[in-house]
This record gives C-alpha cells, sequence and structure tokens, in this order.
C-alpha cells in the first residue's frame, strides 16, 4: 500500500466510536478479521486507534462474491489484483447491514442499475470505502443513475472515483460493427419481468467496452446512433458489457452460464437479470469465444450487453416522448421503486463522510447531483466533486446536514451548492464554477451557491478563506431565494470567502451575491468580479452584491471589478444593485473601473417606508471607480443611505459623466460620507426627479481642472445640482454640516434645494457657487449656507445659461450665487464671500461703447456676489447673513416689476407679494460689502462730465452693494456698503426701503480736487430709473466720503430715512426725476452733507424733473467755504414745491437759486416753484460795499452777481416770521409779516429780507 494513498484513508478519531467497534466486535465469530495497525505514516490522519473486526482481509473475485460476503457481513473485503474486468453488478440495491471497509483495490465497480449499489442501512456505524491501488483509479461507477446511498447509519469514504452518469470517454469512440444477437427486452419500466427472448435479432452494436450513444444535437437527430437498430438504439442511450464464460443457449434462447460440459445445460443455471422499476430496458448477448479480459482460454464466453434508453432525459425528469403534459419519466417510476433524482453519493438518513475521492457526475444534466442530501448528516473534507452541464455538485434538501470542511467542489451551469432545505456550514473547500458552455440566450446559468431554502453557515480561515471561481454569463457566486416564490425563509452567512469571476473572459450580468428573498450575511469576503483579464471581452451587468429580494448584510467585504493589470474592465455593472429586498453594505470596500458602471445602483418601485428605514445602505465603505459616465450611487427607485465611507470617482477625456449621487426617483441619503468627482460633465449630487439628503458631515468634492478636456477653462461640472421639477417632491436637502467643494459651480437648482439645518460651506475655486435656474434653493431658520467663490476670468460655463453666444451677453456667469429665474428663500443665515472678477476698463471688452455722457450709467460690473436674473414668480428671500465681494458688486437683481407706476404713496412691498406676475426680492438683517477698490484699477484721466467737476473715473474692482434693474425689491434692514460705488443703485423696477444702513465711496478726488458731484458720484442711495419707496434706513456717513442719494430718471417716495453724507451732497435729483419728501414729521427725514442737503441739478427742460417737500430737515454740515446750502436750486425747469421742512445752509442759504425759475411758456402766473410752508435758516453776508446780500434764509443769484430777486416764478403764501435781518427795510426780529397769496409778485423790500435775515417760516 503507497504512502500517498494512505493518507487519503479515512480519519476516524473518536473514541466512542472505537469502542462500539470493538464493543460489536465480540459478537462476529472467529471467520471475521481485524485490523489493529499503528499510524500509516507522520502526515496520516489516521492512526492506531482505528480497529476493524476479523483476522484477515477477505478477498473477492467477482461481483458475486462481493455482494455475497457483505450480504454474509464480512466487514474487511477487498477487491482482489486478480478480479474479473469489468466489474459489473447487476443485482439490486445491496444494502449494507453490518459494519464494513471496502477497498476497491483499484477496480471499477460498475453498477447495471439505475438504483445505487450499496445502501448504508440504520445501526452501521462505519463503512469505510477506499482504494489502496497505487495507481488510485479504482472506485464506484453507475453511467445510468447513483453510486452509493446512505438510509441510515454511516457511510465513509477515504479514497477512489465516484462517478453517476455517462463518462464522456465511453462516447469517444466509434461503434460500427454490428451483430446478429439475442435480444430480451420488457414491455415497459414498471413491468417485473423481461418478454421471450428473441434469437437472431440484427443491427445491435458489437462492443468492446461500455458505450454511449449521445443525444442528437436537435430533437431527431439519430445520427449519433449510426445505423443500428433503431427500435432498441437510439440517442441518448448506454450500453454496459460485461462477460459471462461457460455458457450455451438453450432450446428458448436463455443464456445458461456455468456449464461444465458443453452441451449440458443441467450443470449450468439460468443468467438471471433484475427486472424493476431502475432495470436496463432490454439486453442481448452474442458469443465471441474466448472472454477478452482474460488471459485463458474461454470457447464458451458470451458478451452479454445491457441497454438503457432515455439516460439522461430520465435523469433529467423529461416527459415521455410525444407528451406536453403529465409527470415526468423519473417522477412516474419513483413511486415504483426508482431512486432518485441521482447522485454519485446520496443521503436520506444517517451519516455520510466524504474524506477524500473524487466524486463525478456526468450526466450533465438538470436533477443530477455530486451529493445529493435530502436526510442525514454529510461530512466532506478532503474529496473532489465534478459535475459537467446543467448537473449540480451538491444539493442539500429537507432535514439534511451537511458540512464541508475541504475539497474541491467544481460545477458549470448548473449550481456548485444547491440548498432548497436543511443545514450547511462551510468551513473550508475550492468551488468552481465554469458556466461558459451555456447556451448564449439563456439568462441563468446558475450559481456557485445556490439557496432556496434552509440555513448556511460558512466560516472559512482568515489565512486559509473558501474559495470560489466562478465563469460565464448569467452566473453567481451565491443567490438566495427563488424570484418565483414569494415567501422565502433562507438564512445565510458567509465569512472568509473569496470570489473569482471570470478570468480571462468578458461575461453578462454575474454577480458575486443575488438575493431574491431571506437573509444573507457576508463578512470578511473578497469578489473578484473581473479577475485579471488583460484582454478579450468586457464584462457587463455585474454586480458585487444584487437583491431583488430578502435581507443582503455585507460587512468588511471587498469587491473588486478588475485587478491592477487589468486592462479590459466591466460596464454597465454595479457594487450593490438593488432591485428590491434591502441590501446593507458595511466596512466594505468597491473598486470599479471602466465606463458605464455604479457604485450602488437602487431601483425599487415599492420598498420600505418607515423613517430611518432603508432598501439600500452603504456604511464606511469605499467606492473607487475609475472611467466616465460612472455613478456612485445611482436611485431610480427605493430609499439609499451611504453612511460615512468615501465614494471617488476618477473620469477622464472631455464628457466624463461622472455622479457621486444620482437620484432619478426614489430617496437617497449621504451622511458622514465624503463624495470626491473628478470629472468633466459630472456632479458630486445630482437630482432628477429624485430626493437627495445630504446631512451631517457629508462633504463633496468635485474637480475638473485635473482633466484632461482639451480646454481646461469650459467650466462644466456641479458639485450638487438639482434638475428636479420644482413641485417641492423631489428636493436636493441638506442637514447639519455639508462641505462642499468643488472648480466648476457649486450647486445648481434648476430643482427643489432646501437647507434645513446645521452648516452647509460651499467653496469653488474658478466658478459660481450657487446657481439657481428655474428651480426653488431654499434655507430654513436654523440653517447656514456659507459661500466662499472665487472666479477665474479666464474660465467660461459650458452653455453659459439663458445666453446667447454674443460675448456682451455673457455677463452673469461670474457670479457668486446666481439666481437666473426660480427662487432663493433664506430665512436661515446666508454668508457669501465672493472674489469675482475684474470689470473691463472704460472703452474695453463689454464697456468699449459707452459715450462719456452715458458710461456712469452703462459701465457694466461683471461680477456680483450675489445675481439675480428673475422671472415671473422668482422670490428672492435673505433674512440673514453677510456677503461680500472682493472684486465687484454686492447684490445685482433684475426681474419683472409693474409696467405702470404704482401710486407709491400707498403701495407697499407686502402688498405685492402675493402675486406671482413679478420677480420679488426681500433683505432683512442683511450685512452686503462691495470690497473691491484697487489704486491700480482707476480710469487713466477724467471721463468728461455733465458740469466741469463732474467728471469721473471708473475702477475695475469696484461695485455696487445692491444693484436693482428690474424686479420688485424690499430691503427691511441690514447694513449696505461699498468700497468703491454706490450703496444701492437703482436702475429699473420698484425698490421698496424701510431700513437699514447703505454707504457709498469714492475713493478718488473730481478734477477740481474736491470732492465727487454729480450724476457719476458714488451715492449710498442712486436711482436712474425705475421707482423707489423709502419709509426707514440710513443713507451714507458724515465719516465716509460718498454723497448720500442722487435720484434721475425715476421716482422716489421718501416718507422716513436718514441721509448724511461725507461727500458734497445728501440728496441730488436731476434729470427726468420725480421726489417727493414726505414724512410724518420732519424728524423722519433728514438729510445733511458736507456742501448740500438736496441740490436740484441743472439740465434738461421742463418739466425735467419734480420735487415736492412735505417736511424733513435738509441741511449742510460745513460752516466754512461758503455756498454751504440746505436746498441748491440749480435747474431752472425743475418743479420744486415746499409745503413743509427744515432748511439749513452751515455756510450758506437754506434755500438758494443758482438757477432763475424759468416761466412755463410765458405765463408768469404758473409758478413753477411753490413754497407754501417750512423754515429756511441761512447765514446772511453783505456783498462788500454794495446793497446786495446773499447766503441768508432764502438767496439766489442772477447773472453774475448776487441779487436778492428770485424772479418772478416763485410763489409764497404767507411769511409769518423773519428773523433777524441785516437789510436796512427795517422788518425782521421776529415780527410777523403778511404778504402774498401765493401767486403775488414781491416786492423789493421782501426780496431784500428774504436774502439778509437768517430764518423764515412761510406757511
Amino acid at each position: 500500500m503507497s504512502q500517498k494513498v494512505r493518507k487519503t484513508l479515512i480519519m476516524i478519531v473518536m473514541a466512542a466510536l472505537i469502542i462500539c467497534l470493538m464493543a460489536a466486535s465480540l459478537t462476529y465469530t472467529f471467520t471475521y478479521g481485524r485490523y489493529a495497525g499503528g499510524k500509516f505514516d507522520e502526515e496520516s490522519p489516521y492512526d492506531d486507534l482505528i480497529e476493524f473486526v476479523g483476522a484477515n482481509q477477505y478477498l473477492v473475485y467477482s461481483p458475486e462474491e462481493l455482494i455475497q460476503a457483505i450480504k454474509d457481513g464480512y466487514s474487511n473485503i477487498q477487491i482482489a489484483d486478480e478480479a474479473e474486468e469489468p466489474f459489473v453488478i447487476t443485482e439490486g440495491v445491496t444494502d449494507v447491514t453490518a459494519n464494513l471497509v471496502l477497498d476497491v483495490n483499484g477496480t471499477t465497480l460498475i453498477r447495471n442499475s439505475r438504483n445505487p449499489m450499496l445502501d448504508v442501512q440504520t445501526n452501521v456505524s462505519v463503512v469505510l470505502v477506499y482504494d489502496s491501488s497505487d495507481e488510485g483509479q479504482g472506485g464506484f461507477y453507475n453511467p445510468v443513475g447513483s453510486a452509493l446511498q446512505a438510509s441510515g447509519g454511516t457511510l465513509t469514504v477515504g479514497s477512489g472515483n465516484y462517478d453517476d452518469g455517462p463518462k464522456g470517454t465511453d462516447s469517444t469512440s466509434v461503434v460500427s460493427q454490428s451483430t446478429s444477437a439475442t435480444l430480451v427486452t420488457r414491455g415497459t419500466r414498471t413491468a417485473t419481468k423481461y418478454d421471450t427472448p428473441k434469437k437472431d435479432v440484427t443491427g445491435l452494436p458489437k462492443i468492446t467496452a461500455n458505450h454511449y450513444f449521445a443525444e442528437g444535437d436537435e430533437e431527431g437527430d439519430e445520427t449519433a446512433t449510426g445505423s443500428f437498430n433503431p427500435t432498441y438504439i437510439k440517442p441518448d442511450t448506454f450500453l454496459i458489457l460485461t462477460y459471462e464464460d461457460d455458457c450455451e443457449l438453450d432450446a428458448s434462447g436463455n443464456l445458461i452460464t456455468g456449464v461444465q460440459t458443453e452441451g449440458d445445460a443441467q450443470t449450468g443455471k439460468a443468467l438471471t437479470v433484475p427486472c424493476n422499476a431502475a432495470s436496463c430496458d432490454f439486453y442481448y448477448y452474442y458469443e465471441v469465444g474466448d472472454n477478452p479480459t482474460t488471459t485463458e482460454k474461454e470457447t464458451d464466453t458470451y458478451a452479454v450487453v445491457y441497454g438503457y434508453n432515455d439516460v439522461k432525459a430520465l435523469a433529467r425528469d423529461d416527459l415521455p416522448e410525444g407528451q406536453t403534459e403529465g409527470v415526468g419519466m423519473a417522477t412516474a417510476l419513483k413511486e415504483k421503486g426508482l431512486i432518485w433524482p441521482y447522485a454519485a453519493v446520496r443521503m436520506e438518513e444517517g451519516e455520510g463522510f466524504a474524506r477524500g475521492g473524487t466524486f463525478s457526475n456526468h450526466f450533465d444534466a438538470v436533477n443530477t447531483y455530486g451529493i445529493y442530501a435530502e436526510g442525514g448528516t454529510l461530512t466532506a473534507s478532503g474529496a473532489n466533486f465534478t459535475t459537467g452541464g446543467d448537473g449540480v455538485c451538491i444539493r442539500c434538501e429537507g432535514s439534511a446536514s451537511l458540512s464541508i470542511g475541504g475539497g474541491t467542489y467544481s460545477s458549470e451551469i448548473g449550481n456548485t451548492i444547491e440548498m432548497v432545505g436543511g443545514k450547511m456550514t462551510v468551513t473550508a473547500g475550492k468551488f468552481t464554477k465554469d458556466a461558459s458552455s451555456a447556451d448564449t440566450n439563456s439568462t441563468d446559468n446558475g450559481s456557485a451557491i445556490d439557496i432556496q431554502g434552509g440555513t448556511l453557515n460558512m466560516a472559512g480561515a482568515e489565512t486559509a478563506p473558501v474559495s470560489f471561481t466562478v465563469t460565464g454569463n448569467y452566473v453567481n457566486g451565491v443567490r438566495v431565494g427563488d424570484p418565483t416564490t414569494s415567501t422565502v425563509t433562507e438564512t445565510a452567512t458567509i465569512e472568509n470567502a473569496v470570489f473569482n469571476f471570470n478570468k480571462g473572459e468578458g461575461s453578462n450580468s454575474v454577480a458575486g451575491v443575488r438575493s431574491f428573498g431571506g437573509t444573507l450575511t457576508v463578512r470578511s469576503s473578497t469578489f473578484n468580479i473581473s479577475n485579471g483579464a488583460t484582454s478579450g471581452k468586457t464584462i457587463t451587468r455585474a454586480a458585487g452584491l444584487s437583491t431583488q429580494g430578502g435581507t443582503v448584510m455585507a460587512t468588511a467585504c471587498i469587491f473588486n471589478f478588475a485587478q491592477e493589470n487589468a486592462t479590459v474592465f466591466p460596464t454597465a455593472s454595479a457594487g450593490i444593485s438593488s432591485l428590491g429586498g434591502t441590501v446593507t453594505a458595511t466596512d466594505s470596500t468597491f473598486t470599479i473601473p471602466g465606463n458605464n458602471n455604479y457604485g450602488i445602483y437602487s431601483s425599487i418601485t415599492s420598498g420600505v417606508t418607515g423613517e430611518n428605514q432603508y432598501d439600500t445602505k452603504a456604511a464606511n465603505c469605499t467606492f473607487t471607480m475609475t472611467g466616465n459616465s460612472n455613478h456612485g450611487i445611482y436611485a431610480a427607485g427605493g430609499k439609499t443611505l451611504a453612511s460615512g465611507g468615501t465614494i471617488t470617482l476618477i473620469g477622464s477625456g472631455q464628457n466624463s459623466d461622472n455622479f457621486g449621487i444620482y437620484s432619478q426617483s426614489g430617496t437617497t441619503t449621504a451622511e458622514g460620507c465624503t463624495i470626491t468627482i473628478t470629472g468633466t460633465y459630472s456632479a458630486g449630487a445630482l437630482s432628477y426627479n429624485g430626493t437627495i439628503y445630504l446631512n451631517d458631515n457629508t462633504v463633496i468634492k468635485v474637480t475638473e481642472s485635473g482633466v484632461s478636456t482639451g480646454d481646461n477653462t469650459l467650466l462644466t461640472s456641479s458639485a450638487v445640482s438639482s434638475e428636479a421639477s420644482t413641485s417641492g417632491d423631489h428636493p436636493i436637502n441638506m442637514n447639519g454640516n455639508v462641505t462642499i467643494t468643488s472648480d466648476g459651480l457649486g450647486i445648481t437648482a434648476r430643482g427643489n434645494i432646501n437647507v434645513q439645518s446645521g452648516k452647509t460651506t460651499i467653496t469653488t475655486e474658478r466658478a459660481t457657487g450657487i446657481y439657481v435656474q428655474g428651480g426653488i434653493l431654499t434655507v430654513l431658520e436654523k440653517a447656514v449656507v456659507e459661500v466662499n467663490s472665487e472666479i477665474d476670468s479666464t474660465c467660461s460655463w459650458v452653455v453659459p445659461p439663458e445666453h446667447t453666444d454674443d460675448e456682451s451677453l455673457q455677463t452673469n456667469i461670474y457670479n457668486g450665487v446666481f439666481v437666473n429665474g426660480g427662487s432663493l428663500i433664506s430665512n436661515g443665515t446666508l454668508n457669501v464671500t465672493f472674489t469675482g472678477v475684474q470689470n473691463d476698463a472704460y472703452g474695453k471688452g463689454q464697456n468699449a461703447n459707452w459715450t462719456a455722457q452715458t458710461a456712469y450709467q452703462e459701465y457694466i460690473v461683471k461680477s456680483y456676489a450675489v445675481c439675480v436674473e428673475g422671472g415671473a414668480g422668482t422670490d428672492v428671500l435673505i433674512n440673514n447673513g453677510k456677503i461680500t465681494n472682493q472684486i465687484g458688486g454686492g447684490l445685482y437683481v433684475t426681474g419683472v416689476a409693474p409696467e405702470t407706476i404704482y401710486d407709491l404713496k400707498n403701495q407697499t412691498f407686502e402688498g405685492l407679494q402675493n402675486t406671482e406676475k413679478y420677480t420679488l426680492v426681500e433683505l432683512e438683517n442683511v450685512t452686503i460689502e462691495a470690497q473691491g477698490c484697487d489704486p491700480n484699477g482707476f480710469t487713466d484721466g477724467y471721463i468728461d462730465g455733465f458740469d466741469s467737476n463732474w467728471n469721473y473715473k471708473f475702477n475695475t474692482y469696484g461695485g455696487h452693494a445692491v444693484e436693482v434693474d428690474g424686479g420688485i425689491v424690499g430691503i427691511k434692514n441690514g447694513t449696505y456698503s461699498a468700497e468703491q460705488g454706490d450703496g444701492i443703485r437703482v436702475q429699473n423696477g420698484m425698490v421698496f426701503l424701510e431700513g437699514g444702513s447703505f454707504t457709498g465711496r469714492d475713493q478718488y478726488e473730481n478734477n477740481e480736487g474736491g470732492l465727487m458731484p454729480g450724476a457719476a458720484a458714488s451715492y449710498a442711495f442712486k436711482v436712474y430709473g425705475g421707482s423707489v419707496k423709502v419709509t426707514g434706513g440710513t443713507f451714507g456717513s458724515q465719516s465716509v466720503v460718498g454723497s448720500g442719494a442722487f435720484v434721475m430718471e425715476g421716482t422716489a417716495y421718501i416718507t422716513a430715512a436718514t441721509i448724511q453724507a461725507g461727500g458734497t451732497t445728501g440728496f441730488s435729483a436731476w434729470t427726468d426725476a420725480t421726489v417727493t419728501f414726505a414724512p410724518a414729521k420732519d424728524d423722519d427725514i433728514q438729510v445733511t452733507a458736507d456742501s448740500t442737503g438736496l441740490a436740484v441739478e441743472n439740465g434738461g427742460t421742463y418739466p425735467s424733473l419734480s420735487v415736492t417737500i412735505e417736511g424733513g430737515t435738509f441741511q449742510s454740515t460745513n460752516e466754512s467755504g461758503g455756498n454751504k446750502n440746505g436746498i441748491w436750486y440749480g435747474n431752472g425747469n425743475a418743479k420744486l414745491t415746499i409745503t413743509g421742512g427744515q432748511f439749513t445752509g452751515s455756510d450758506g442759504s437754506g434755500l438758494f437759486f443758482g438757477a432763475t425759475p424759468n416761466t412755463i411758456d410765458g405765463d408768469d402766473t404758473i409758478m413753477i416753484v411753490q413754497i407754501s410752508g417750512g423754515r429756511f435758516e441761512g447765514n446772511p453776508v453783505r456783498d462788500g460795499w454794495s446793497s446786495n446780500y446773499s447766503s441768508g434764509a432764502i438767496a439766489g443769484v442772477i447773472g453774475s452777481r448776487w441779487d436778492p430777486r428770485p424772479g418772478y416764478s416763485i410763489g409764497v403764501n404767507y411769511i409769518l416770521r423773519i428773523g433777524t435781518t441785516i437789510s436796512s427795510s427795517g422788518w425782521g426780529n421776529g415780527e410777523p409779516v403778511q404778504d402774498g397769496d401765493g401767486s403775488s409778485k414781491w416786492n423789493d423790500a421782501i426780496q431784500e429780507t428774504l436774502a439778509s435775515c437768517s430764518w423764515i417760516e412761510i406757511s
């Protein structure tokens, strides 16, 4: 006996078993043998605890002797070296009722029946089957059925070969010679006896070895059977060859064996062939002369050939030929005694141990197995199991218990391990499934492990995991559940396993784990979905975990979709594919190269609905995907959660199309997750009619600058984007601390984006931080949004939203927050820290075509921290926050406003809020700072203005704090300032200022060396068009160099305001302006400035502007230099109506006429200036030696000299009291004066008094 063979013998070390055997041995007679040995060798698991009863090993030479020895209870049997060949066992199933050790000793025992040759019965303690020969080629072979069966007791297999089904070698030889023979048949397979032999039947194959006539390629294909008798020799027929010596035929054609004297049949016995449901369909015999298998001369040897039709068809349980319904052939015969399904080893009850040997299923058909266990306990630890075609390597069902502790197991199209019940435990082993031979149209080619019931526990060693190699289309590593069954109870646990797929070849629709039901737990396992492919086809529609039902949990697993040296990558594949049921991956790694792939793919129409319940969950997982058109999480339905971990997508080329989260429908949640995207036309999170939650500690980073795009200045990507409808059904929601970084856009909202709580930080390095185009961005009360955005002027968007290719119109792609239609509603805190791009210099680029007289109105500021280009229904609310811009403006608004100017006196911002016709912008508790001004950014020289001291400059870094060019804007309060520009500038639309502090600045002097005046100067509040109602607010500061307010070509209605300018003018009204001051009391409006409180600027024809003052305080603050007035009237065509107020010139007049009020069409009865109330204070000065006076309460200039006569177009109702006068008229000193009715001409004395008195009250 060789050392190698000894190592393969069965390990039986249990002391209880030895005691049992020793006790049993006392009952046996002296004819039984005992084997007592020491250890076979140093490495053998067998030692001297093994003892078998009997003095000697019992040798058998023929099948008949073997069966008889087993029946007689011999416990240690060996097939003799000189045993007959072939060794064919024809008798019925042999029940093993006593302990047995069987050494096949290199002989193959061929079973001549569809039922197994041995059946271990109850109470048999040990059956040890092994092969002690050096070649190790012995074993059991049943080409038409099962080999071994355990119905009770213990079956142990140590070595040898155990085959069921026709081997391929049995059909490779060509059988062409026919013979005439005696044929024995039976009517049906349920017949219990054979018909009378038929002599001289021709066309029967003359064979020299067992032979299988394979099934034809198509139905009715007879090519495999040649020209043999088609009645018996059909495709799918197996012939078993035996030889019988010393034979002759009796008169009836019966074969008589054991004839001692030729012609003397009395000395022999008739050949007895069992006839039952498992027996052959026919047999025939013919004389061959000498026995070809022996060296002895035998002149009366017959070949006996047993024929089995429908070998594989019956194994599959096909319907009988010609039938389309009913029961299968095997099912029908099972009731008659056929032991089916077929297997190399069948377990019904008892215990089975496969410690060694090779078990092969050659049926290549469904319903056939290497091991079939429907009861009892089977342990496989060192054996090798193989099956081909649709056959299954191991099947466990019913109450069976299967333990696998080693060995190799392989299948092709059929499952390697299949469970429909029972319990299976796997601790070691190598499993191979190769379905590459499957029909290309097949969509289900089995699994390495298929569980449709029962319980699987797989736990390999950390250093020696259970391994699977799977190849082919539509195959799985593990499948749990049956897609056709609605209720399943499978339970499977897999730990420390390695699944290798498709080495060197591509395939379609493979899965590491595919679940249709039950519960599957996978831990510390590796799935190499595409293992080392360097050439050939790619893998498509693969999945690490695929669920269509049930519950799958994967922990600490690795999913590799290509090895490092691979050059062929998967496509249309997913780390987790969730189509139903629930799947949870924890602490797992997914590495997926290639294009059109998914980290998690979820498409569930009816999933979980409870709070904090998810159909698909990835916790602390790492997804790394290289290639284009990839998705970290793709949700087309169901609820998906990515908690912790990272999602990294690395694209290349000009069209990467990579998305960290893509939600087409359903709900996707990311919390504590880091999403990193590199690629063009990509996004960290994209909602397209799906709902996305970005929760606490979620980080999203998108980079496209490092991608080879052909032009790295073309911006195509966004960190977070909602493309959903604005119905509110499918928003992107942010909760907790969310960090967004992008060198493309930050957030894009064409659908709804809600910042619900916590702090969302958005940082963009080259483009807009928040872009709303038709969608709605909402910041709830307790939420904070921090936008840190910087614009790269060399970059452009791939398609500037809502702009043509005309570069002059591509003005608003350089903003920190850009609302292009849609709405921005921030009831929380919105902070924007922005660095825009430089404005084009005057005369260049976008500012190339302006004239000097209008450039200050038309000059384009390129960048704004917040830009609103609204449409009908656009709603922008910023309730709290700080908005700053280092280069450019703060807030820009344009949109839809009423075409006609409403009665501003009775109109409120709230009264317009309930309409969807307009663009509405509301600011409250907001600080907006336009901080840009660079000394090197000013225009070289001055641009000519309207007046000589109105010449001006631009600064390419400057901008306005708020600029309104359309829509309706309401400002409740807040702080708005510009370093070089206006605090608020209105060019169109309607603005309601209810509070707030506004500051404009000029960081340069006018061309005459003084403070900047005029239309081009910077103001706290400026109107170039539209209409403004001011009911509160502070405009300007005496400590800041900049004027207060300026209105031209628009309407201003002011009921309360504090305008205090450090520049020349508090409030300027110019051409085509309509200004009304209507306070409840004078203190409600205060207008102060260095030189002039209110200036009615020169320019235009009547009625070029209209100023109505019903009250308020207007005064200059500089007490030196002269010409410092409360009101300066410099436009003789301007209509000025004063019914109340206080007007003080600190070193000049309360009201100073710098121009003569003109008559209207020569009618001097129409007073263009109407004064019916107010108090005017001046600082009267006698004009040298002359009798003229200036700087009094009301004074004016005609021509080149001071003159107290303002002209004839001033109507004064009553002069109630006149203060101290320096004139010789004798009036004044507080005396009341009654003169004039509002239309009378003044006499010289009154005119002199107006210019020379220090104050005057008119009513």
